[in-house]
C-alpha cells in the first residue's frame, strides 16, 4: 500500500510525501523533487526550481553517514529512467578517480554529472530519514 500527500505550487509539484507500507520498509517516508539538476561552486548536487532548492547531496551525505544507510532513489529525465536503485548506500573511487555514491554497483556520481542543467525528477526513500525539509530551502516571495 502507498499512501501521498500532495503539495504543489506553481506550476511545479514541490513536495510528494509517499509512505510505502510492505514487509521490508514499513512506513518509509520519502520525497519527489522536480527541477533542474545543478552542479554548485562546491561540488554538491541541488535541485532548482521556481519554488525552491532541494539540497540533494546533503540528503544522500546524512543518509549515508547514518546509522541504517538503506536507500532507494530513482531519478528521471521525461520518460527516461536514468538511475533507479533500491539497496545501501557506500562511496567508493569511480572510473574518473572521483569518489562517488554507488547504490547496488551503480555510481551516482557519473548519472548527476552527465545530467546537470536537465530537469530531473528525483525520487529518494531513506529509512534514516523522517524529515526531508532540512534540505529542502523555499525561495522567498
Amino acid at each position: 500500500m502507498v499512501n501521498l500527500r500532495i503539495c504543489i505550487t506553481g506550476l511545479y509539484v514541490i513536495k510528494i510525501y509517499i509512505t510505502r507500507w510492505n514487509d521490508k520498509q514499513k512506513g518509509v517516508k520519502g520525497m519527489i523533487f522536480t527541477g533542474k539538476l545543478i552542479y554548485n561552486d562546491d561540488g554538491n548536487y541541488e535541485l532548482h526550481n521556481d519554488e525552491g532548492i532541494f539540497y540533494l547531496t546533503d540528503a544522500l551525505n546524512e543518509i549515508y553517514y547514518s546509522r541504517n544507510n538503506h536507500l532507494s532513489l530513482r531519478i528521471a529525465n521525461g520518460n527516461k529512467l536514468l538511475f533507479n536503485e533500491d539497496s545501501t548506500i557506500y562511496k567508493k573511487i569511480n572510473k574518473y578517480g572521483i569518489y562517488s555514491f554507488y547504490i547496488c554497483g551503480a555510481d551516482l556520481e557519473t548519472v548527476l554529472f552527465n545530467n546537470t542543467d536537465e530537469i530531473v525528477d528525483v525520487v529518494i526513500m531513506a529509512e534514516a530519514m523522517d524529515d526531508y525539509e532540512q534540505f529542502y530551502e523555499a525561495k522567498e516571495a
